[in-house]
């Protein structure tokens, strides 16, 4: 009797440890939370559980990409709620942590989004990667001090970034900001060293220049501005938020066929496209005009001209009206044979968009109808396109080529004498460069800026010993 008291003692004891790690599980248990709107999307309902699920029964991993798929969708505390999981799992998860970082930022809490980007840059890092680094995580808390209205700190912290290109380049915008160009000029040349096609770079040295009156340099910078491209990301949030975005719902069947088009396939592009359309036809979804104008150009490519004019019916049904659409619908007519339409919509087309293609469409289209003052306008036109496009890309021999092809087929283009011009003076050809300017002018005698150009070659060529 008492083996049997002491068994049910012993039995009862066991039963209360179990019933409390039971309860304690529970208690720290981490739970999923989804959003409760209702998703206009009818493939995300379906991936987010999917997602919930794989993260209740898994790590961190699983947590963060949880947090990932809401986040990239725009559902910033639900994904706070699921990168918080994920790094109470895992600390050692920069990612998740930089991720909660960026929501509390994204929802306006500084000092904590501050506190969490400090914290993800103390952990160490398993890639190389640009977004989520250490520098990275340092920039937005740098950024964060310029929204609380901290410049002194903010100068301070990017001033210690000075290998971070974003970094140097809010540094430098400060300094120019407090009149101390001085002390930017130095920071912007170097980084101008390294890049120095950089369009936000050169942006600000021109800015710095003209405010402490450095005319002659100025105008070098300011030419050199005009050939700049955006080279420097400034602000990441897109990069970081773009990908996550195409990772779910339709944003991801479009990435999937963007990745289809390498194939060429166009019958299976076209199953694919009609696929996406059947889930987004009876949705409000903004990448329904995407797929459709997708529908459009895969029919173009299958010659199906009744298929080009559905999917345009469809586009001006739900209010899009794009130079893409135009384009096909004029393509659809050509292939039936109306070419008088087709030009009409393509003329349109070019007023909104233009675009070397269609110019030369135009040129073959009045070739067909024997109208030569037409055909030469519209070559001209492509011919001053190709021009600045080389020119913008710093290709000079393609950029003068294409300027003389414009010029022969439109003598009476201003614009092409004036890109001529500009390729012959950054050649170094000063005489052929005012000569074009000269002609350009004797067109337009108003555009200033070949009037300032002249000036300026003249006054050199005065100068000189």
């Amino acid at each position: 009797m008492k083996r049997l008291k002491k068994l049910l003692v012993v039995v009862l004891l066991l039963e209360i440890v179990l019933c409390g790690l039971y309860v304690k599980r529970r208690l720290w248990r981490h739970h999923v939370v989804l959003p409760t709107v209702t998703l206009d999307d009818p493939l995300l309902a379906t991936e987010f559980q999917e997602l919930a699920d794989q993260a209740a029964a898994g790590g961190s991993e699983e947590w963060q990409a949880l947090g990932e798929g809401l986040l990239g969708q725009g559902f910033y505390g639900e994904a706070e709620h699921a990168f918080r999981a994920a790094v109470d799992i895992d600390p050692g998860n920069y990612m998740a942590q930089f991720a909660l970082a960026f929501c509390l930022d994204r929802t306006g809490r500084i000092a904590e989004s501050s506190e969490a980007y400090l914290k993800a840059s103390e952990i160490e890092r398993k890639s190389k990667q640009l977004i989520g680094s250490v520098e990275h995580c340092l920039y937005q808390v740098g950024k964060n001090e310029l929204r609380a209205e901290d410049a002194g700190a903010a100068i301070d912290r990017f001033a210690s970034q000075a290998g971070f290109a974003p970094a140097s380049y809010q540094y430098a915008k400060l300094l120019v900001r407090d009149g101390k160009v001085d002390r930017a000029l130095p920071v912007l040349e170097m980084q101008l060293g390294k890049t120095p096609l950089s369009l936000k770079f050169n942006a600000l040295r021109l800015q710095a220049l003209e405010a402490t009156g450095q005319q002659a340099l100025a105008a070098q910078a300011a030419d050199v501005l005009q050939r700049s491209r955006y080279m420097i990301p400034i602000d990441m949030s897109t990069n970081f938020v773009t990908p996550l975005n195409q990772r779910l719902g339709i944003a991801r069947k479009l990435q999937e066929y963007n990745e289809l088009l390498a194939t060429g396939d166009m019958d299976l592009l076209a199953k694919h496209l009609q696929t996406m359309w059947d889930l987004a036809e009876p949705t409000t979804l903004h990448q329904k005009s995407a797929i459709l104008i997708s529908m459009a150009e895969v029919a173009f490519q299958r010659r199906r001209a009744e298929e080009i004019l559905q999917a345009v019916d469809r586009l001006k049904a739900i209010g899009v009206s794009s130079p893409d659409m135009l384009q096909m619908e004029g393509a659809a007519y050509q292939m039936n044979g109306d070419i008088d339409r087709a030009i009409g919509l393509w003329l349109r087309a070019s007023k909104m968009s233009p675009n070397i293609p269609l110019h030369q469409i135009l040129a073959d289209a009045y070739q067909e109808k024997n109208d030569d003052a037409r055909r030469d306008f519209h070559l001209g036109q492509a011919g001053l396109l190709e021009a600045k496009q080389a020119f913008w890309n710093n290709q000079w021999e393609p950029a003068k080529q294409a300027a003389q092809r414009a010029i022969d087929a439109d003598p009476s283009l201003d614009q092409a004498w004036f890109y001529l011009a500009e390729i012959e003076r950054a050649l170094g050809n000063a005489q052929p460069a005012l000569e074009a300017y000269q002609k350009c002018l004797d067109l337009n005698p108003n555009r200033g800026r070949a009037l300032a150009a002249a000036a300026r070659l003249r006054d050199a060529a005065a100068a000189a010993p």
